[in-house]
């Protein structure tokens, strides 16, 4: 799928699969000097190679200022974010990145676009599936991508309150008069982390 149109998934089993397949490409996306010296800005990069155009002209075989590769990098989730909707779940998070290597400068300005592919996709848990992506960075007018990265994402899915209380309550033998106290109680505990665990982050 070429051209910048979203692909929309419905789920983990949808999603699932998509394992094998490219998912789209995004759309255009412009960078100019002043992105690159907000980011450099941002990160501490100050490699005059990004930042001295006049310098660049006379000593870089580009003939100018270059992007940073982890700029190129950082725009992966902007580029997932319009390829690929999934519905039905809660939340994604940024696992990792397995791989990264950057073939091809980026010259200042330049257009570039992401290509997806799902390479893997394995079930964590029933509701957490963890997905491996390629992604191509392309550069308009070049062959050579500007980045090659494998991207890993935790996708959970949206599970509601009744079963999640459903599910505890299950775990929870309780009879007689006190049973609801006894799930109430037993609800909260199984919420609590251990003493011997850390609490997950707020995002997890």
């Amino acid at each position: 799928m070429r051209g910048g149109v979203m692909r929309v998934v419905d789920g983990l089993n949808e999603l699932e699969s998509m394992v094998g397949h490219e998912v789209g490409t995004s759309e255009w996306f412009d960078i100019d000097q002043g992105m690159v010296t907000n980011f450099s800005e941002l990160t501490g990069d100050f490699q005059w190679i990004h930042l001295d155009a006049n310098r660049a002209n006379r000593e870089l075989p580009f003939g100018g200022t270059i992007v940073q590769g982890f700029f190129t990098l950082s725009l992966i989730p902007m580029f997932r974010n319009q390829i690929l909707e999934i519905r039905g779940v809660s939340r994604l998070i940024n696992y990792g990145v397995n791989r990264v290597r950057f073939p091809e400068v980026v010259q200042i300005p330049s257009r570039v676009r992401g290509v997806q592919t799902v390479v893997s996709a394995t079930r964590q848990e029933s509701k957490t599936l963890r997905v491996q992506s390629s992604f191509l960075v392309e550069i308009e007018g070049k062959v050579k991508p500007a980045c090659v990265a494998e991207t890993v994402t935790l996708v959970y899915a949206r599970v509601s309150l009744a079963n999640s209380i459903r599910a505890i309550a299950l775990r929870c033998t309780a009879s007689g008069p006190s049973a609801n106290r006894r799930v109430l109680v037993c609800a909260q505990a199984s919420a609590r982390p251990k003493s011997s665990e850390t609490p997950p982050p707020p995002w997890i």
